[in-house]
């Protein structure tokens, strides 16, 4: 037995290939480890923290404890959940708050100013309170372009302030028959502080659309009013005092904290064992039962494990499988030239399962231009032909030692083209059928039809055997390569 020829050879490019088209088992492996290993894990996390935080485990705390005890407890848990609480919506402002966000060097403040008249002195109040709606903030909101933006803090960007007072000159310059039904009248001043100037003008035009709105309903409801925009500016500014309210929140948060500690050293000191354990209890039951479920990190570790276990087997079932693993190692085997392939276009219905298919082909035929399956058999006919002519022989024995649907269609094609040429073709398997024996010791020669990883080295080396006993010259063999 020839040693060379029984040694195993390992193809990286060829085992890359293999792996992508199998890709399917892989990705069905990674997914279900993912859920079960998640799934699992992260359950098994709740149930620990449920059983630890159950009611039972409460009565058994509580249990031999005075009523005394149990009043001291709630209020310093009370005390405990005030300070949370203030704390939570102390940084939840800083996180939040658009004024928190300004930089008080770099200010863009921008002013427009309406002369308003009416004979409704409230008129002006009306217009600073009613002006804006919710509808109104998260347009502005939106115009800002940030996301999970809270609309409720867009008013710190804006201020409306004014008055109106009795129009004293309208008084004098009016006939005593004609008095002026706008004998109130006052400045509407419109303040907006943003980051840069474009924001400024996007909230202005919101908020002078929803200011001449409020202004129509007003005389909807009877009240003479006239609005008239007077000046709009726009600056730069250093805002120091908003400086100093950016820098008081803060300092309130670290307030809240260090209270919140001495708070919780108090606790320590003043309760005793009973009540220290409870009121710890009743905290790590408010603070980490959600926290401690790492279902993130449990479907991260399945989706690892998954990948491994899928990867480990497409590997281990490529090279206990057995037949021929490449075209290459195929040669070894077979003493005549290659007339052909023909290889399966990827079938996947998965638009991304194409393309993998596409890629492991690619690997596999080396660098080498992929011929679509209508070109490629009638290339391999004209090779067989031009055999056939130069042997002066029409009588053609194909040996095949594969079994798959897509390697019948190509042989009933290639057998049909040979056909139409006027060459007599028969098909079998000489090694495993004595009437195929038969038929091939009455032909004049013999062409190989194999696939790799399909067809087993001894079924190769059988057949030609038998045509050495039969004096009979194979011609070539043709390569068939399935998708699965």
């Amino acid at each position: 037995m020839n040693q060379e020829q029984d040694e195993i050879t390992i193809d990286l490019a060829d085992l890359l290939a293999h792996i992508l088209h199998r890709w399917k088992t892989i990705a069905i492996w990674t997914i279900a480890l993912m859920i079960v290993v998640g799934g699992f894990m992260s359950y098994r996390d709740y149930s620990a923290i449920q059983s630890k935080y159950e009611d039972t485990t409460l009565h058994a705390i509580r249990e031999g404890m005075t009523e005394s005890q149990l009043t001291t407890v709630d209020q310093f848990y009370a005390r405990y959940q005030a300070y949370q609480q203030q704390i939570d919506d102390n940084q939840y402002y800083i996180d939040h708050s658009l004024r928190m966000k300004l930089d008080p060097n770099n200010v863009s403040k921008y002013v427009v100013e309406y002369l308003v008249k009416s004979d409704y002195q409230g008129a002006m109040n009306s217009l600073i309170a009613s002006s804006f709606d919710k509808d109104i903030y998260e347009a502005m909101a939106k115009a800002l372009g940030k996301e999970n933006l809270d609309a409720r803090y867009v008013y710190e960007l804006i201020n409306l302030s004014g008055n109106l007072s009795p129009d004293t000159n309208a008084y004098i310059l009016a006939e005593n028959t004609n008095i002026p039904s706008d004998h109130y009248t006052g400045i509407l001043t419109l303040t907006i502080k943003t980051n840069n100037r474009s924001n400024s003008e996007q909230i202005a035009t919101i908020a002078d659309t929803a200011i001449q709105r409020h202004q129509s309903d007003l005389k909807s409801a009877g009240i003479s009013i006239t609005l008239s925009p007077l000046t709009t500016s726009y600056t730069e500014i250093v805002d120091a005092e908003l400086a100093t309210y950016q820098q008081g929140i803060i300092s309130t948060g670290s307030d809240l904290f260090t209270t919140y500690q001495k708070f919780e050293s108090s606790a320590s000191s003043s309760l005793d064992e009973q009540e220290l354990n409870l009121f710890n209890y009743l905290i790590d039951k408010e603070q980490q039962k959600e926290d401690s479920i790492h279902w993130k990190k449990w479907l991260v570790l399945g989706l690892a494990a998954g990948l491994f276990i899928g990867l480990m087997i497409v590997v281990i079932k490529y090279f206990l499988k057995p037949g021929i693993k490449t075209e290459d190692e195929l040669s070894r085997y077979i003493d005549a030239p290659l007339l052909g392939v023909v290889r399966e276009a990827p079938n996947s219905k998965v638009f991304f399962g194409k393309r993998i298919h596409k890629w492991a082909n690619a690997i596999e035929n080396h660098g080498k231009v992929i011929i679509p399956e209508d070109k490629a058999v009638p290339i391999i006919c004209d090779r067989i032909s031009l055999v056939a002519e130069e042997q002066q022989t029409k009588n053609i024995y194909l040996i095949k030692s594969v079994e798959s649907s897509f390697a019948a269609s190509v042989i009933d094609r290639i057998m049909l083209n040979l056909k139409e040429r006027g060459l007599h073709v028969s098909l079998g398997n000489p090694s495993m059928d004595n009437e195929a024996l038969l038929t091939l010791s009455q032909s004049d020669a013999a062409i190989l039809i194999v696939s790799p990883k399909n067809t087993l080295v001894d079924s190769i080396k059988t057949n030609q055997s038998i045509c050495n006993d039969q004096h009979l010259p194979i011609w070539g063999h043709i390569v068939l390569h399935s998708q699965s």
